[in-house]
């Protein structure tokens, strides 16, 4: 069984991977940023994934939340259309895993955001050429 850890950093990888590839493609992007709270609460650290509605395209393109706050500029930031919007936000759960390097230990994360806001998001945007500037305030309730 796959650890919620290891799920995390196989998922981080895979979004870096994607967005250094996508940002790769020409074409007309737009630039995209704002905020991410849940329930008026910055979200402190995550991620906000666009993932194109069509399933065509350029995929998945992904920006890192810091203090609530996100930003793609428009060399990196998805083509115009419709977009599902995804939010992933990791907490330390206060145990230490090895890293595989010796003794060395990392600290172990969990997802704190329910599947409402990620995998089972409803969240969509429409991307435009040019600024976008997109607030999103997550209801847990």
């Amino acid at each position: 069984m796959i650890s919620t850890t290891a799920r995390f950093v196989y998922l981080s990888a895979v979004i870096a991977i994607l967005t250094v590839v996508i940002s790769g493609c020409g074409g007309p992007r737009g630039a995209v940023s704002g905020t991410v709270t849940v329930d008026g609460n910055p979200i402190e650290n995550g991620t906000i994934t666009f993932d194109p509605e069509d399933g065509k395209g350029q995929g998945k393109t992904a920006a890192e939340i810091v203090g609530g706050k996100y930003e793609l500029p428009a060399d990196r930031g998805p083509l115009p259309g419709k977009y599902k919007v995804e939010f992933t936000s990791q907490k330390k759960t206060g145990n230490k895993l090895p890293t595989g390097d010796g003794d060395q230990m990392r600290d172990e994360t969990a997802q704190v955001l329910p599947a409402k806001f990620n995998t089972q998001s409803t969240y969509s945007v429409e991307i435009k050429k040019g600024i976008n500037k997109n607030d999103f305030d997550l209801k847990s309730k």
